[in-house]
């Protein structure tokens, strides 16, 4: 399970890992799906923000999301 660094994730349970990870780092992101056997993407920013936040979280952090999962063949 994987959120923005700083976002409260609670406990892991068992056979869990949580990684904090912003979609808008590529490297970060590439990194994150690395190995994972599937993805149920559910992040961005849902609520009016400014546009650097919105792109980050949802243009750009979805991209990088897809581009990642592609080169992981996940």
């Amino acid at each position: 399970m994987s959120d923005r660094p700083g976002a409260d994730m609670g406990q892991a349970a068992p056979h869990e890992e949580l990684v904090p990870c912003d979609l808008g780092d590529k490297a970060a992101v590439e990194a994150l799906v690395e190995g994972c056997d599937g993805i149920v993407h559910m992040g961005g920013q849902s609520v009016e923000a400014n546009w650097e936040t919105v792109r980050n979280a949802n243009i750009d952090g979805v991209f990088h999301l897809y581009e990642g999962a592609r080169k992981a063949s996940v």
